[in-house]
């Protein structure tokens, strides 16, 4: 309905403005990256890679969260009257934005191996996947939330266990045990700030 297209709309906005921020710390990093690797060093590519996605997801939940937690007053001050949904898809959009962080800093050693193959691929089937998926929930009457519950589930599976698969297949020196000590990082650095803010 038009009401949900515009409440997705608004979260999409919102998101993007995020996005570009991440996007800048990401390119300063990402020839860096690209460099170590061409130079036969995996070993210290792959640190700058996990220890940089690592950095970028505490800068992004350090922004998210007040977004997420403030979201009705800033929509509220932002708009002359918010539409329905709005508030709450601003919220799990920024949610899949967070967890999809992960996923834009494991792009770049693709990109130095030219793996971009099989990372296409996989985007394309998970894709699919979600809306051929999200089709069929909606066809049941389920909620319009699933829009947002199917965006986060894509996020994660694609930046959690699809990204990690590849770099530990196709690219030297990844191995599950980094992404699972990164990942360990990352909870361990967000249950007290959500905690708190829940």
């Amino acid at each position: 309905s038009p009401v949900v297209i515009a409440a997705q709309a608004i979260g999409h906005q919102i998101s993007s403005a995020l996005a570009q921020f991440k996007n800048n710390f990401t390119t300063a990093v990402n020839p860096q990256v690209i460099k170590l690797y061409s130079i036969e060093q995996y070993n210290a590519s792959k640190k700058l890679t996990l220890e940089t996605s690592v950095y970028i997801y505490d800068l992004m939940l350090l922004l998210c969260l007040p977004i997420i937690v403030l979201m009705e007053p800033i929509l509220n001050l932002w708009l002359v009257e918010v539409p329905d949904y709005a508030v709450i898809f601003g919220q799990y959009i920024l949610v899949s934005q967070l967890i999809g962080t992960y996923n834009t800093t494991l792009y770049t050693p693709m990109v130095a191996s030219g793996r971009l193959k099989e990372n296409s691929f996989a985007s394309v089937f998970v894709t699919i996947f979600g809306v051929v998926g999200l089709y069929f929930l909606l066809r049941a009457g389920l909620d319009v939330m699933w829009v947002q519950y199917m965006a986060i589930f894509e996020s994660f599976v694609y930046a959690y266990v699809v990204k990690p698969i590849i770099l530990c297949r196709y690219i030297p020196d990844y191995h599950w045990q980094d992404f699972l000590v990164n990942i360990w990082q990352m909870v361990k650095i967000s249950i007290l700030p959500i905690a708190v803010s829940y």
